[in-house]
């Protein structure tokens, strides 16, 4: 006898946006006013296109939230993860953004890493992974992430600051499945015997 054990590992989900949500004036979509559409790339653009944040105040922070299309699948969810890329357009110190993600559903509000990370005057990615639902502390399941908004909040500790986001989107990671088979070679075949009304027997 045989069992053969298979480790079946699911694509990723990439949710990219197709919406943008309360963009206040403060936002400026360049070239599109649609905003999603300035960060929803694959590759980034870099200053093709993104949205402006003007005028960001010392000790002020605001955020850029977005949802986005996704196929729903039967498979098990390790992760929820998001990606955002950014810069500052002034040299200031203090200058700071982090992911973080939204559920809305029976739960609403946000979820973000401790620790900032300072913006630069060049474009960096940086990302955060949530491996549980942050409002219930229990593994993700797919009403959650159908209810799922995800972006970048960022913080100004001290000059009034331009700052431009260029891509952001999620990935959605699943647990490994396994496939069990199990093969009887020709030497050890069984027969098996079933009599109406009578218990069955097994001979070899």
């Amino acid at each position: 006898e045989t069992l053969n054990i298979t480790k079946i590992t699911p694509d990723d989900i990439y949710i990219r946006p197709d919406t943008a949500y309360n963009k206040s004036a403060r936002w400026t979509g360049v070239p599109n006013s649609d905003y999603w559409s300035n960060v929803d790339e694959e590759t980034s653009n870099e200053d093709t296109d993104y949205n402006r944040l003007d005028y960001l105040q010392p000790g002020e922070g605001l955020g850029s939230k977005y949802s986005g299309a996704h196929i729903k699948k039967y498979w098990y969810i390790k992760s929820v993860k998001v990606f955002v890329r950014s810069k500052k357009e002034a040299d200031y110190i203090g200058k700071k953004f982090t992911p973080y993600i939204i559920e809305v559903g029976t739960t609403e509000g946000a979820s973000s890493p401790a620790s900032y990370t300072e913006l630069t005057l060049d474009y960096q990615t940086i990302s955060y992974e949530w491996t549980q639902n942050p409002y219930n502390n229990s593994d993700w399941g797919w009403d959650a992430i159908d209810n799922l908004k995800f972006g970048s909040n960022y913080y100004n500790e001290s000059n009034v600051c331009n700052i431009r986001e260029t891509q952001c989107y999620c990935v959605i990671t699943g647990k490994p499945d396994y496939y069990y088979e199990y093969t009887i070679s020709n030497d050890d075949l069984y027969t098996f015997e079933f009599y109406h009304n009578e218990a069955s027997s097994l001979s070899n």
